[in-house]
């Protein structure tokens, strides 16, 4: 069993996926979909059916492999599940209903932090915050030598709240390839969450040395890894990358081991980032 937890705010929708080990649960991804035009008008439990629809988009893999229990508390089942319905809402309910989801009441929620998580996002989503800019930190590795490779990323944000995601690569990677694959899928997963300001931390001191431009890229598969970083950095507000011990870095190099201890839960990348377009 997976739960989504849902947030809504005048500009954007935002959903929390988590799973639950033992008592505790953890957060495993974050979706946020910005609204355009008509999408800012629609009553607010449209825009949580339409939260649930992008998370089911977005997150397909997940849907399909684990029963979802969506937490919100607005009676989100009575619009989903009412054949009355007609429009845009039919056509969502009838795209859901091939997933197993069921929806629960909000007070149940085990995790009071994840509550507060959407909270913080809404706030630092709003343009008219005044409180200086703080950076998410990343943890990221690349693992070659398995078969298959992987990486692992973990963002933090300001307040501490993390967000993991493991990753596996459907082709043979390099050490110092494995290690770009996972900063550019750490770079990218940040900015689909519309984070703003990044401090990266790796354990490889020749990727950071080059996105430093402390190292010279000689190798032809490497400068182009560089120049994908580089593109992925202009997007950001702020960027640092600081060069960490590998004991430091436990956490994304577990990810990048071992994956997620559920089943379709890890991030299958087919093609080398370079290959892509």
């Amino acid at each position: 069993m997976l739960y989504i937890y849902l947030g809504v705010d005048p500009e954007a929708v935002n959903s929390v996926l988590v799973r639950e080990e033992g008592r505790r649960q953890y957060p495993v991804y974050y979706v946020s979909h910005i609204l355009k035009n008509i999408e800012t008008r629609y009553p607010i439990l449209e825009k949580l059916a339409l939260a649930s629809l992008m998370s089911a988009r977005r997150l397909r893999p997940y849907f399909q492999a684990h029963s979802v229990q969506v937490i919100t508390d607005q009676p989100l089942k009575n619009v989903l599940e009412n054949p009355e319905h007609s429009g845009r809402l039919a056509k969502w309910a009838i795209e859901l209903s091939e997933f197993d989801i069921s929806y629960v009441s909000r007070i149940v929620i085990k995790a009071q932090v994840l509550a507060d998580f959407l909270v913080d996002t809404k706030e630092s989503s709003s343009s008219h915050t005044e409180r200086p800019p703080l950076a998410w930190t990343i943890y990221m590795d690349g693992a070659s030598g398995r078969n298959p490779s992987g990486a692992g990323v973990v963002l933090i944000n300001p307040n501490g709240i993390k967000l993991e995601q493991a990753i596996k690569f459907s082709f043979q990677t390099t050490n110092n390839q494995a290690e770009y694959e996972a900063l550019l899928a750490g770079l990218r997963f940040a900015k689909e969450l519309g984070i703003e300001h990044v401090h990266v931390k790796i354990d490889s001191l020749v990727i950071a040395s080059q996105v430093l431009d402390n190292f010279e890229t000689k190798e032809p598969m490497l400068k182009k890894y560089l120049i994908l970083v580089r593109a992925e950095v202009g997007r950001f507000t702020s960027f640092t990358i600081e060069h960490i011990p590998i004991m430091q870095n436990t956490r994304a190099d577990e990810l990048a081991k071992f994956g997620l201890p559920l089943r379709g839960a890890t991030l299958e990348i087919f093609h080398p980032a370079i290959e892509e377009g």
